[in-house]
């Protein structure tokens, strides 16, 4: 439990809501302006009740089921690269009829052809990584999330364009990667870069402002991920709070065009902690 080191001080502190999907989002192309608070709830909201049939068989939310495959989805999870010798394979072959791979004949990369076999989402959702199991995973990812969010794959297919390319990797933020690993571990390293790597920069980005506006009081008790905690007096109002960390909600100069909501919170230790906006 963390305590603020004085009597008269308490803990404020806010943090990011479904950064890294935003951040995922905004660079597939969808106005993050538009996303409502909860991005996992907006998915269901917009998927045309997609997600129930998958939710009832799961006996989960939708929005549980949209949070499953989006979350580890948009870094790519379960790529893998078929070169013409695994085509050939009599496993590979049967794995594809089966749906337990889905293969993309039109997507190539690095010499081969982009797939996804749904062993990471069938493992998750299922307990379960056979043919059969990853085949319903691959139904709820690719007939589900990828149907409705296809911006989504386009956005994967330009990325492993360009590392492809270019050998390198650039953020919103114009910083960059070169890749020098594998095919197949360069387009995850890409992918994470981007919406892991820019969320890390954009709560950089707020320490900064926070510094900028405030001086030696905009410094941080500590930074968790996308959350900013700061030591404050207890004398401060919640509305004097919630001014002083409405900087954590502001468009960051840097990503034009990008914006995520924040959830804040006070409390006289971590464990006491209550959310006031």
């Amino acid at each position: 439990v963390i305590i603020p080191r004085e009597e008269d001080l308490c803990l404020i502190k806010a943090d990011k809501s479904n950064l890294e999907l935003r951040m995922c989002l905004y660079y597939a192309g969808f106005d993050t302006y538009k996303i409502e608070k909860d991005a996992f709830q907006w998915m269901v909201d917009n998927s045309d009740g997609a997600y129930k049939e998958a939710a009832a068989f799961l006996k989960m939310s939708e929005r549980d089921v949209a949070k499953s495959v989006a979350h580890g989805s948009n870094y790519g999870e379960g790529i893998i690269i078929l070169y013409p010798k695994d085509l050939a394979k009599r496993s590979i072959k049967e794995a594809i009829k089966m749906g337990a791979i889905v293969l993309y004949e039109d997507w190539d990369y690095c010499g081969g052809k982009v797939a996804f076999s749904g062993i990471n989402l069938a493992s998750r959702l299922f307990k379960d990584t056979s043919l059969e199991a990853r085949a319903k995973a691959n139904q709820i990812l690719e007939g589900i999330y990828f149907k409705k969010f296809h911006i989504i794959r386009e956005w994967h297919k330009k990325v492993l364009t360009e590392i492809e390319s270019t050998g390198i990797i650039r953020s919103a933020t114009k910083r960059f990667v070169r890749l020098n690993d594998t095919p197949l571990n360069n387009a995850k390293n890409a992918f994470s870069f981007l919406g892991q790597g820019t969320s890390a920069d954009h709560v950089q980005g707020d320490m900064l402002e926070f510094y900028r506006v405030h001086g030696e009081e905009g410094i941080p008790l500590l930074q968790v991920h996308d959350e900013l905690v700061f030591e404050k007096s207890k004398g401060w109002s919640d509305e004097e709070c919630i001014s002083f960390l409405s900087i954590m909600e502001q468009e960051d100069k840097r990503i034009p065009g990008f914006i995520c909501p924040v959830k804040m919170y006070r409390g006289d230790n971590w464990a006491q902690i209550r959310r006031i906006k």
